[in-house]
């Protein structure tokens, strides 16, 4: 009877356990056993078999028809199980290929890695010189790192070769070492000889071998008197005629009297500077300072008849310095400490930077009062303070690296590495290129950059060489500031006649030409922000509310204070009184406090593990960047982001009163925005631009407390997420499959309802933010799981139990696994 029933239906459970209690002998039994729990899967039939998992199951004879069928001829299982190997073994091989592919990948980078290098000298003294402390050689390494880091020069390597001159500057050394870099087969471009003494015993050795030299400070008219030997400054000649301008057309001053040194620098500056003055002054006198590495006696003879000299002429009017740095300390504090209060003025030899350190301590005579440093000017390339755009991005990130401002002579080597990039870029020389061919075409690749067009943009904008190979970099002047170099309160920067009325400008002495250059006075405002809140920060309406001190110092127009906030979200509002002013001298001193709202250009791709940046930029209304100059006072450069983002009011607190946000660091530039168009001027020339404004900028970054975002607003997701995956704990029976469902369904309107619920706090953009990703995530999960469950129904419904056992195990193990994955990929891209 049992076997009849059987036959009908060979997955009755019953019957197969009642045959399994009356089998007559254990193999039998598990035979039956089996049969039962294959037919269901919760039958009690697997407690019994766990007993017989010895024994080899037969089955009894009233059901040997129901047993599988007589196993195939050994031929055919050999065959059969020849084209399984035959299977595996072309997965064994699709997986080799895999390996092979990711191998020749991996060996395609590291064969990148370690293209052969191309070799520029760098000569500079590394442990010693007048240059040691000012970061000329970080200044180099850094820029060469981040070309490396971006793939080198057309994939290769760009590689430093250090020479060491030790920082001397006399003729001998520096012969002897450019010779061992001339040897250097390997080297294409050479660095370095950062003094003129230096540069100009080098050139002929670098001229005859053949290698190209760019020296970065040294201003000797000579130097690059060859068509081998490059400069990225102005040369002596230029920096005398503009220190000639400034001092008539800036200081007012009508005479000068000019102290040299022996250099090729001191006598090429006070040449030049005389044959320029003569034109709008007089020049006094000459006196001579001596040799410049003569012992102390002998310097100390020297610097007390300059002094004796100059005090005994009361029409001596400026004294201007034509030396190199080791006399000019000693010179300036004698005449300090003797009561000459006459201006100073310098030029680039004198090492500003180094300098500004040697002056800031008091007068050696306790009855003398102000510093050495005291109406002491000297020239240089535009000073990092100054910096706009791309430049002072660099100043920032170089301060943040090495605690200080870069000075001067840095900058200038940072743009003589970014010629000689640019020129190895361009000259298609490379690593295993023979040496001759590579030198020429790197320095005919210098010398085509003859144009603003060829040139390249550094860090003062376009750059280019003259027909005297020294680079076109604007001229600036500085003054010593508590022991530091920083820009003086009046420039005379390069003139744009549509940002002004010439003929006014020209009649008012605020127009000077120099070398065919036309310049413009320039006041140049220190600026400081002291923030003591930022606060009410609205996602939506993208503004936020900050409260905060604002001071101006300066010299001349009170032009200098029109300022507004171009980001300033009331068009009405306006800089209200100052709450404290102060004159000394010339110096004007504003301090304002503003409290107002501000827009804010926010970005929502990362939400909620975005970061903002929070701007207040200060502008001019009315006068044109190449007039007014916003500056970063040094001394709130100076500062660390602690005590920058301390409360103006309450140094205890922090500046930060936003909700759910953290301030992060605060970040003070300089930028320069307006047109490029002509503005409709008929009488425009060819290539002149628009009005420009410079601005200076203070920005807040800061970023969402994402942990806290997560908790109050995620949870309900992830309990969603649990809920889902309960849908494929349910039984078999096809009965569950409408519960389910329903329950998948509910879950996924209930996701796109809180979905919109996190949306709203943000305005209308056009992308997809970060935790819209999640949502989507699930919203494919939930659907996976609609289908899922409609599967198994369906296999329960037709006896497939096998293949629902199969599916609801991976579908089990996949959504646990799929959750993973994205909550990994969240960390990994999000988890700073």
């Amino acid at each position: 009877m049992l076997a009849r029933a059987l036959t009908l239906d060979r997955g009755y459970e019953p019957a197969w356990l009642w045959l399994a209690a009356v089998a007559r002998d254990d193999a039998e039994r598990r035979f039956c056993l089996e049969r039962a729990a294959e037919a269901g899967p919760d039958s009690v039939a697997h407690r019994d078999l766990a007993r017989l998992r010895r024994v080899a199951p037969s089955p009894p004879p009233e059901v040997a028809h129901l047993a599988g069928p007589p196993l195939p001829p050994r031929e055919a299982v050999s065959g059969r199980a020849g084209r399984s190997r035959g299977r595996r073994w072309w997965l064994v091989g699709a997986a080799g290929v895999l390996v092979a592919a990711l191998v020749l990948g991996v060996l395609e980078c590291v064969c990148a890695e370690r293209a052969e290098p191309v070799y520029v000298a760098l000569v500079a003294g590394f442990r010693g010189g007048a240059l040691r402390g000012e970061r000329v050689v970080e200044a180099i390494e850094a820029h060469l790192d981040q070309v490396n880091g971006h793939g080198g020069v057309r994939g290769h390597p760009v590689r430093l070769v250090r020479y060491d001159d030790h920082g001397a500057t006399d003729a001998a050394t520096a012969r002897a070492v450019a010779r061992r870099v001339v040897a250097d087969r390997r080297v294409l471009l050479a660095i370095g000889h950062f003094y003129s003494d230096s540069a100009l015993a080098a050139a002929p050795v670098y001229g005859a071998a053949g290698v190209p030299l760019i020296t970065p400070t040294a201003t000797a008219d000579a130097a690059t008197a060859g068509p081998w030997v490059f400069r990225a400054t102005f040369d002596d000649s230029y920096q005398a005629r503009f220190l000639a301008a400034y001092l008539r057309h800036a200081l007012k001053a009508r005479t000068a009297t000019v102290v040299h040194d022996d250099s090729a620098y001191g006598r090429d500056t006070a040449s030049a500077f005389g044959r320029a003055f003569a034109r709008v002054g007089r020049v006094r006198r000459e006196l001579s300072a001596g040799a410049r590495f003569e012992g102390p006696g002998e310097r100390a003879r020297h610097v007390d008849a300059v002094v004796r000299a100059v005090r005994a002429d009361p029409a001596a009017g400026a004294l201007v310095l034509a030396m190199e740095y080791e006399p000019v300390a000693p010179l300036v504090r004698a005449l300090r400490a003797r009561g000459v209060r006459n201006p100073v003025v310098g030029g680039a030899g004198t090492r500003p930077d180094t300098l500004a350190r040697v002056l800031s301590g008091p007068l050696d005579r306790l009855d003398r009062r102000g510093s050495p440093a005291q109406d002491v000017y000297v020239v240089a390339p535009q000073l990092g303070d100054s910096l706009t755009g791309a430049g002072a991005k660099w100043a920032y990130a170089f301060r943040r690296r090495y605690g200080s401002s870069p000075s001067w002579a840095a900058i200038a080597a940072r743009t003589a590495a970014d010629a000689a990039v640019h020129a190895l870029e361009r000259s298609g020389a490379g690593g295993g290129t023979a040496a001759a061919r590579g030198r020429r075409a790197v320095r005919d690749a210098l010398a085509a950059m003859d144009t603003p067009a060829r040139g390249f943009s550094g860090l003062y904008g376009r750059a280019f060489f003259d027909p005297a190979r020294s680079l076109q970099v604007p001229a600036s002047i500085g003054v010593f500031e508590r022991g530091r170099f920083v820009s003086a309160p009046l420039q005379l920067v390069e003139y744009r006649r549509e940002e002004g009325e010439f003929g006014q400008e020209r009649a008012a002495g605020q127009v000077v030409g120099v070398d065919g250059r036309v310049l413009v006075v320039q006041q140049v405002v220190r600026t400081g922000f002291n923030f003591n809140r930022i606060s009410e920060l609205d996602a939506r309406g993208r503004k936020f509310r900050a409260d905060f001190f604002l001071w101006l110092r300066y010299s001349g127009d009170d032009g200098a204070t029109d300022v507004d906030f171009a980001n300033q979200a009331d068009a009405r509002y306006r800089l209200p009184a100052p709450v404290r002013t102060s004159t000394v001298g010339d110096l004007k001193y504003r301090l304002y406090r503003v409290v107002t709202t501000f827009t804010a250009d926010l970005d929502f791709h990362d939400y909620p593990f975005d970061r903002q940046h929070l701007a207040v930029a200060l502008q001019n209304r009315t006068h044109p960047a190449s007039h007014v100059l916003y500056v970063g006072d040094r001394a709130l450069l100076a500062q660390s982001q602690a005590e920058l983002l301390r409360s103006g009011r309450d140094p205890g607190t922090s500046v930060n009163d936003l909700l759910d946000w953290r301030v992060q660091e605060l970040e003070l530039h300089k930028d320069r925005v307006g047109s490029t168009a002509a503005l409709g001027d008929p009488s425009a020339g060819p290539g002149e631009g628009g009005v420009h404004y410079n601005q200076y900028t203070a920005e807040f970054t800061v970023a969402r407390r994402a942990d806290a975002f997560l908790v109050t607003n995620l949870l309900p997701l992830l309990l969603l997420v649990v809920v889902s995956y309960t849908t494929l704990l349910f039984s078999r029976d096809p009965g569950f499959a409408p519960t389910r469902v329903s329950i998948l369904v509910t879950a996924i309107l209930t996701a796109v309802v809180l979905r919109t619920a996190m949306l709203d706090a943000l305005p209308d953009v056009g992308y997809t933010v970060a935790v819209g990703w999640a949502f989507y995530a699930y919203f494919l999960l939930a659907v996976v799981c609609v289908c899922v469950v409609l599967a198994s129904a369906w296999l329960m419904e037709h006896g497939r139990v096998a293949a629902w056992r199969r599916l609801t195990l991976l579908a089990r193990i996949g959504f646990p696994l799929y959750c993973g994955a994205v909550a990994l990929g969240y960390v990994l891209v999000y988890g700073r």
